[in-house]
C-alpha cells in the first residue's frame, strides 16, 4: 500500500572467513530504491559481532526510513563474557509515521563452576518517552552446604510529563543439609503501584522427603516480618507446610496417582488461615489403540489472610477423557469436566482427526454445553498434499449458536528447490494474501488454523483437561 510492487536484489560478498555479508539493492514502485548492507565480523578467536544498515525513501513525510542494528561480544577469559548492542530505527504505516526509535544494551557475564555474576544495563528512547533499566546477580556456592545469593534491579520510565520507577534488591543465605534445607532471606521492592510482597527478613526450613510408616511425607515453616504493595501493610507472617507428594501405584487395572497438603498460616495481626488440597487420578491404555484418564482436584481454604499473596481459591472439580486412535491413521477423542463445588458441567469437547494418506489429514471439533444441550461452535481443517511440492490447507470455524462463520481461510501452498510461496483466502474478510520468499531469505510460513499434531490427550499432564 505504501511502496506498491517492489524488487529486491541481495549480492553476497566475502573478504575471508571473519568477514562476510551482504548487500541489499531494491527497487520500489512508488518510494524508488533502497538499500543497505547486512556485515558480520570476527574479533579474533573471543568474539564477533553483526552490522545491519538498510534506508528508504519516505512515502508521507521528508524522512528517510532507516534500521541500524549493531551488536557485538567478546570473550574476556573462559569464564567472561562481555556482549554490547544497539539499535535504531524509523518507520512507516499506512497513516502513521513512527518517531525516532533507540534502543542499547550493555552486558558483563561471569560463570564458574563455583559461582555466576551478571551486569547489565538497558536504555530505550521512542520520541519523548524514555525506559532504563539496571540489573545486577551474583550466586556463590560458599561450600558444599552453604551458597549465598545477591540481586538488585532497577527499571525507570519517564515522558515530558512524568517518571516512574520500581527496584528490587534481594540478598539470602541457603543451607543444603542432610535432614532439612534452610534458607535466610531479606528482600525489597518498591514502586509506583507496585505488587510486591517485601521480606524483612524472613526464615524458612524444609525436610528432605521423610517417611510416616510407608507415606513419604514433606514438611516445611517459614516465619518472617512481612509487607505488602502497594497497600503497604506490614505485619509477621507464620507459615507451616505439611505435604504428601503425589505417588503413583501401577496395577492391572491401570495407573493410580494421589496427592494432599495442608497449610496453616498465621499473622501477628490476629488473622489466620488453613488451607486443604488433594488430588488423585488414574490413568489406562488399552493396548495401543486407547488411553483413559480420570482426576480429582479439591482445595478448600477456611480463615482470612491480610495479604493478596495468600489468597487461596475454593474448587472442587472432576475432569477426564477418552481417546481412540490408531497411530497412523485416525484419532477420536472426548474430553469433559464437572464443578462438583457448583454443580455445573464443563463444556465437552469432541475431536476427530482422520489421515487417509501421508501429507493428508483431515480434523474436525466440537464443543458441547451440556447445561443446555446445544452445540456451541464446530472447527474443522483439511490439509492436502497434492504433490511433493504443492499442497492445500483449510480452517474454518462455524459458530452454531449464532449460525455464522467466524473464520474461513483457504491456502495454496508450492514449494520449489530454491523458493516458497503461499495465496490465502479469508474468506471472513474477504482478503486474499500473498507470501513469496527465497529459501536465501527465510521468512515465517503462511499457516492455517491451529496445529493439528498437537496431541489431545498427553499423559504426561496431571489434568487431562488442560492442554
Amino acid at each position: 500500500k505504501l511502496d506498491g510492487a517492489f524488487l529486491r536484489n541481495r549480492f553476497d560478498y566475502y573478504f575471508d572467513k571473519r568477514n562476510y555479508g551482504t548487500l541489499n539493492f531494491d527497487l520500489y514502485q512508488r518510494s524508488g530504491l533502497g538499500g543497505g548492507v547486512d556485515h558480520y565480523f570476527s574479533l579474533g578467536e573471543r568474539g564477533g559481532g553483526n552490522l545491519f544498515y538498510y534506508t528508504q525513501n519516505g512515502r508521507q513525510s521528508a524522512r528517510n526510513r532507516s534500521e541500524l542494528r549493531a551488536n557485538a561480544y567478546y570473550n574476556v577469559d573462559e569464564f567472561s563474557n562481555i556482549g554490547v548492542a544497539y539499535n535504531s530505527n524509523q518507520f512507516e504505516l499506512p497513516g502513521e509515521i513512527s518517531t525516532q526509535n533507540e534502543a542499547a544494551a550493555i552486558n558483563f557475564s561471569r560463570y564458574t563452576e563455583e559461582s555466576a555474576l551478571v551486569l547489565g544495563a538497558n536504555f530505550a528512547r521512542s520520541g519523548d518517552n524514555r525506559n532504563s533499566s539496571y540489573r545486577f546477580f551474583y550466586n556463590v556456592n560458599l561450600d558444599d552446604r552453604w551458597s549465598g545469593l545477591l540481586a538488585a534491579d532497577l527499571s525507570r520510565s519517564g515522558t515530558l510529563v512524568t517518571e516512574t520507577s520500581r527496584f528490587h534488591y534481594l540478598g539470602s543465605l541457603r543451607d543444603r543439609g542432610d535432614l532439612f534445607d534452610g534458607g535466610f532471606a531479606y528482600e525489597r521492592s518498591g514502586g509506583q503501584n507496585t505488587f510486591f510482597l517485601n521480606r524483612e527478613p524472613e526464615l524458612r526450613l524444609k525436610t528432605k522427603q521423610l517417611y510416616l510408616g510407608p507415606v513419604p511425607i514433606q514438611v516445611a515453616g517459614a516465619f518472617g516480618s512481612l509487607e505488602e504493595g502497594p497497600s503497604l501493610f506490614r505485619t509477621e507472617r507464620y507459615r507451616f507446610d505439611f505435604q504428601v507428594p503425589d505417588q503413583e501405584i501401577e496395577t492391572g487395572l491401570g495407573n493410580f496417582h494421589a496427592g494432599a497438603g495442608f497449610r496453616q498460616t498465621l499473622y501477628g495481626s490476629g488473622q489466620e488461615q488453613y488451607v486443604l488440597g488433594a488430588r488423585a487420578g488414574w490413568t489406562e491404555t488399552f493396548g495401543n489403540h486407547a488411553l483413559a484418564r480420570l482426576d480429582f482436584n479439591w482445595q478448600s481454604p477456611e480463615g482470612f489472610t491480610p495479604f493478596q499473596h495468600d489468597v487461596a481459591y475454593s474448587y472442587e472439580t472432576l475432569t477426564g477423557g477418552l481417546e481412540i486412535y490408531n497411530d497412523e491413521y485416525w484419532s477420536v477423542s472426548a474430553l469433559a469436566g464437572y464443578d462438583l463445588r457448583y454443580e455445573l458441567a464443563q463444556d465437552v469437547i469432541t475431536r476427530l482427526d482422520v489421515r487417509p494418506w501421508e501429507g493428508w489429514q483431515v480434523t474436525a471439533t466440537a464443543n458441547l454445553d451440556p447445561n443446555t444441550g446445544s452445540w456451541r461452535r464446530v472447527d474443522s481443517g483439511v490439509t492436502m498434499q497434492l504433490t511433493p511440492g504443492v499442497s492445500l490447507t483449510h480452517w474454518s470455524v462455524y459458530d452454531l449458536i449464532n449460525g455464522r462463520l467466524t473464520y474461513q481461510n483457504f491456502a495454496v501452498n508450492y514449494e520449489d528447490h530454491d523458493w516458497i510461496a503461499s495465496l490465502a483466502y479469508r474468506g471472513v474478510q474477504n482478503e486474499i494474501f500473498l507470501q513469496m520468499s527465497l529459501k536465501a531469505f527465510p521468512i515465517r510460513p503462511l499457516k492455517i488454523g491451529p496445529d493439528p499434531g498437537q496431541p489431545v490427550l498427553p499423559a504426561n499432564l496431571s489434568n487431562a483437561f488442560v492442554r
